[in-house]
């Protein structure tokens, strides 16, 4: 196996332009919601095909007045994020588009030293996960939309519900 290295994080916002090189950014993470049942043989846990809030979090040095136009659309500021991560000898393209409210939270503010912002967003709307270009996961919470690996986990749910 490769190590992965991360060369660098840049974020943009929706219909902004760019936010700049990200300090750090944490993405969502996927967890499944699970439903508990006991059996005469024990305890078992299943997967229902949906997730708990996925909440991103990152960090930047600066941040342009845009970020207060993404931040006035409510749920639906969009920030892009791309992160260059280097596999071996090749260099592969992430990208994550989120969607959903924005909170900005400014650090203490010194003489001399960078700016301290950190843009995070809770319970987001649509979440979207690419590798070089091919999907890998969508979840869209007002469409139930839930596709991880190119298998809709929520197809059956949805055609149940709008038959």
């Amino acid at each position: 196996m490769k190590k992965s290295v991360i060369v660098d994080v840049n974020a943009f916002l929706d219909g902004f332009g760019n936010l700049g090189t990200a300090v750090s950014f944490k993405q969502p993470a996927l967890k499944q919601k699970r439903v508990n049942s006991s059996t005469a043989a024990g305890d078992v846990s299943y997967a229902i095909g949906q997730f708990e809030s996925l909440d991103s979090e990152m960090s930047f040095a600066s941040v342009p007045r845009a970020v207060f136009d993404v931040m006035a659309k409510t749920d639906d500021g969009e920030v892009i994020l791309k992160k260059a991560i280097k596999e071996g000898s090749e260099t592969r393209n992430h990208m994550w588009t989120l969607t959903g409210a924005i909170d900005i939270e400014y650090g203490e503010a010194k003489a001399g030293e960078m700016l301290d912002v950190k843009v995070s967003q809770t319970g987001l709307k649509k979440y979207v996960y690419e590798i070089d270009n091919t999907l890998q996961v969508k979840i869209d919470h007002e469409n139930l939309i839930c596709e991880i690996a190119g298998k809709d986990l929520l197809a059956d749910t949805r055609q149940i519900l709008n038959a």
